[in-house]
């Protein structure tokens, strides 16, 4: 049997007492969906960053099923093997999330959807600053922001395969 919504207003001969009746109870709201912690996304990048790099080294070239989130997690990669230590920031959810976002807008905006060509970008970025680490003076170094977002990068990046393919 259906309940009335305001069964007080109904009795009391109320003016909108006949609308009242009629009107249903507000539905519950469905419960939000939870999400992973930034340190399972963080970990997830990884793992489908290390699928990126197994493809690559099996030769198959299969990148249907990879996502943005391999480059964070190549980017979570490379961070660690060149300076030795992993980006603690990217296990803050806020943090993650740009840099997730960040990384969908890098192969959605500047390689078509592609993204082997992205990966090849973060993977070229780490190459060279692995030559200059060693001798550069000051602390800066490369952070999501910079690599994910950096329009001098992805320029540096598209000079340096315009000098290696002919034209």
């Amino acid at each position: 049997m259906r309940t009335r919504r305001h069964p007080e207003l109904v009795a009391a001969n109320h003016p909108n007492a006949e609308f009242l009746a009629g009107a249903r109870p507000s539905a519950a709201k469905p419960p939000k969906k939870s999400r992973p912690s930034a340190a399972k996304r963080y970990a997830a990048s990884v793992r489908e960053a290390q699928i990126a790099i197994d493809e690559v080294a099996a030769g198959t070239l299969d990148f249907e099923q990879t996502t943005h989130r391999a480059v964070v997690g190549l980017f979570i990669l490379l961070h660690t093997k060149v300076y030795g230590v992993e980006p603690d920031e990217l296990r803050d959810g806020r943090e993650m999330d740009g840099a997730q976002s960040s990384a969908r807008r890098l192969v959605e905006s500047d390689f078509r959807g592609r993204v082997d060509y992205a990966l090849d970008f973060v993977r070229w970025t780490w190459a060279r600053e692995k030559k200059q680490f060693a001798t550069r003076a000051s602390d800066w170094r490369i952070g999501w922001r910079w690599q994910l977002t950096s329009r001098s990068a992805i320029t540096d990046y598209r000079i340096a395969m315009a000098k290696t393919r002919p034209l």
